[in-house]
């Protein structure tokens, strides 16, 4: 099969780059190079860090890259969890830090954690997402909305979501919050991933009747990032997207023509 990537991300308006919080996978400037491009397997990502939090866009860079490299599991959470934590209190520690700063950190960070695995198997594409939080997975087929996971409505998201914690007393429910979905694709089909500002648009878009995937098709990674940020601007300033962190990435599957599937 063969992926192709459009990703975008914009921070809270009035905040630059640095206080971006949310993180994705494979990372915003990756090369897509031919082995991530044309493979059976491929893992997609995307972190909505908690902006009260502590270090938050470090624990979301490490919940998107564990799960990108096949280190952090959904499956296995339990025992995947705890290394990961390590690692974020690692980098932390070797930080100078004032001691309110401490205190936070013993609290530790959180974050909404979305994931998508795309398959090309002899049977057929096979797709499967997991979620923690309010990050959205859309699945699109010739402007039709096939899936939409973990939310199906613009009603659904609300300002206390699980999230997940890089520090383990946060985490005794993790297991029974992470909600899964699988399914099939077709050539041609996209997957939208989207952090739950963007994804509560895109559902209220959906519902009202107009076709928000026409508006999303409209950014590609050769027109730059430019469009993508006026456009989310636009729609902060009169009300219709609420202002935080902002994420997209959109992947589009089809077939390799140059050999089977494997």
């Amino acid at each position: 099969m063969h992926l192709t990537f459009h990703r975008f991300a914009l921070p809270k308006a009035g905040n630059d780059a640095n206080d971006y919080e949310d993180a994705m996978f494979p990372p915003l400037h990756a090369p897509m190079t031919r082995r991530m491009r044309r493979r059976s397997l491929a893992r997609v990502a995307i972190a909505d860090g908690a902006t009260e939090s502590s270090f938050a866009r470090l624990w979301a860079e490490l919940l998107v890259e564990g799960y990108g490299t096949g280190h952090l599991s959904p499956s296995k959470l339990e025992q995947d969890l705890p290394a990961l934590q390590g690692e974020w209190l690692r980098q932390v520690s070797v930080r100078p830090l004032p001691w309110y700063a401490e205190e936070k950190v013993r609290d530790g960070a959180f974050s909404a954690w979305l994931g998508l695995e795309v398959r090309d198997l002899p049977r057929g594409g096979r797709w499967r997402a997991f979620a923690v939080g309010d990050s959205c997975v859309c699945q699109m087929r010739a402007g039709t909305l096939l899936a939409s996971f973990p939310m199906d409505s613009a009603a659904d998201f609300t300002s206390r979501p699980f999230l997940v914690g890089s520090q383990p007393q946060h985490n005794a429910r993790v297991a029974q919050a992470l909600r899964t979905v699988h399914g099939q694709w077709e050539d041609g089909d996209q997957f939208v991933l989207m952090t739950d500002a963007l994804a509560a648009w895109f559902l209220a878009a959906h519902a009202a009747g107009e076709q928000p995937m026409q508006t999303l098709e409209g950014f590609t990674m050769t027109d730059g990032s430019d469009g993508f940020a006026a456009w989310v601007t636009e729609l902060r300033a009169a009300r219709q997207m609420r202002n935080d962190d902002t994420t997209l990435v959109r992947v589009v599957v089809t077939r390799d023509r140059t050999a089977p599937a494997a």
